[in-house]
C-alpha cells in the first residue's frame, strides 16, 4: 500500500475486514512469515449495524436472557446500565 489516502464509503469493520482478506489474497509476499491482528472498534462504539444488515433481524423475538438482572447491578454505573436496558428493549429497572 503506498502512503496516498483513498476514501472509501461503506461501513468501517466490513471495509477493514475485506481490506485484510484482500491483503492475505493478493498484497504480501506468501514466501515470509506474517502477523494481521485486526482490532474492530466496532464493538466500542454505539450499537449499529452497516445498512445492509440493519434489518436483519425485524419482526424475530428475542428471550432476555436468565442472567440479564445480574448484568444492572447496583454497582453497575448509570450509564452501562441505560445502554443495557436501551439494547434490550427496555427490559428492567433503573436507579
Amino acid at each position: 500500500m503506498d502512503s496516498s489516502r483513498v476514501r472509501i464509503d461503506g461501513y468501517t469493520t466490513d471495509i477493514i475486514t475485506e481490506q485484510a482478506i484482500d491483503w492475505l489474497d493478493k498484497g504480501r509476499d506468501k514466501t515470509k512469515p506474517f502477523s494481521l491482528v485486526i482490532g474492530h472498534k466496532a464493538h466500542s462504539q454505539r450499537v449499529a449495524a452497516g445498512y445492509k444488515d440493519l434489518n436483519a433481524f425485524d419482526g424475530k423475538p428475542f428471550a432476555v436472557p436468565d442472567n440479564f438482572l445480574m448484568a444492572i447491578r447496583e454497582e453497575t454505573p448509570r450509564h452501562i446500565k441505560i445502554w443495557r436496558l436501551k439494547t434490550c428493549g427496555g427490559i428492567g429497572i433503573l436507579k
